[in-house]
């Protein structure tokens, strides 16, 4: 079997962008300590070191593809490429900018930017792909004619709602015609799939309640506003603008993984 080096390359940094430079190191020194001659000691001893089940899971496949794909590289070595994967994580994490938005009561002196304002940004910002995460969509001609002008520029939008026709009380409209017929025609719409949704008392189900926007994996807006009129501009909502950094590409790899799984699914495309 030939070696799988990006793989290999992939998998530290993602593990780079989960832990600290702390648990990075110190599983690092496990490797550098134990040698090629105390690989299985050496894997005991670093899933030991870590309580988090997720991480001893991450760490177990990383040492699977290491062991099974890339053999040829010594423990040193794997030792040296998770270190620098994790310091240029770190590197990014401290140029991550990132911005308070507010849409409610203002007070003077004091300048917060409201959601709308940072919405449109992110829409208008992407150039290759953009994600909109939301539960209910009506009333916003604004965002509709944002990303008409995505659309028409050639960005590819991923559109994530509640279900489509689940904008209202009474459900009594399509959440995607409400965001126009263009945007209907060039955006693909995902949703949750019922059948993979926890039930509550009553036999109720989770709801997609997500409100985000990400463009190009480099520019992220979380917030509590919906893609209404109301929450845009009458609402007191309260969200994050972040520029940069991990957290953006963290989210889209959320989602990517979500359909992956077959969690979220398509309903339209274009």
């Amino acid at each position: 079997m030939e070696p799988s080096y990006p793989i290999l390359v992939d998998k530290c940094v993602d593990i780079a962008r989960q832990m600290s430079l702390e648990h990075v190191d110190r599983i690092a020194s496990i490797l550098v300590n134990h040698g090629a001659a105390g690989i299985p000691a050496a894997r005991h001893e670093i899933l030991a070191s870590l309580p988090q089940p997720r991480f001893r899971q991450s760490l177990s496949e990383w040492l699977d593809i290491w062991q099974n794909q890339a053999s040829d590289i010594s423990p040193a070595g794997l030792a040296v490429m998770l270190a620098a994967s994790a310091r240029a994580a770190d590197c990014e994490r401290k140029r991550q900018q990132t911005e308070l938005i507010w849409t409610g009561p203002s007070y003077v002196g004091v300048h917060l930017r409201r959601t709308d304002e940072a919405l449109l940004q992110v829409i208008e910002a992407a150039q290759h792909e953009l994600l909109l995460m939301s539960y209910a969509v009506y009333m916003a001609p604004a965002v509709s004619a944002a990303l008409v002008a995505a659309s028409r520029r050639g960005v590819f939008i991923r559109i994530c709602i509640e279900t489509e026709g689940s904008g209202s009380k009474n459900g009594d409209y399509d959440t995607v015609a409400a965001l126009g017929e263009e945007v209907r025609r060039n955006a693909t719409i995902y949703t949750w799939r019922h059948d993979a949704r926890p039930f509550g008392p009553g036999d109720r189900t989770g709801k997609m309640h997500v409100k985000c926007a990400l463009a190009d994996q480099d520019l992220a807006f979380v917030s509590s506003a919906n893609l209404t009129g109301h929450a845009l501009n009458l609402n007191m909502e309260l969200g994050v603008l972040i520029r940069g950094g991990l957290l953006p590409q963290q989210i889209q790899s959320q989602f990517r993984r979500l359909v992956e799984n077959g969690i979220v699914t398509v309903v339209r495309q274009p």
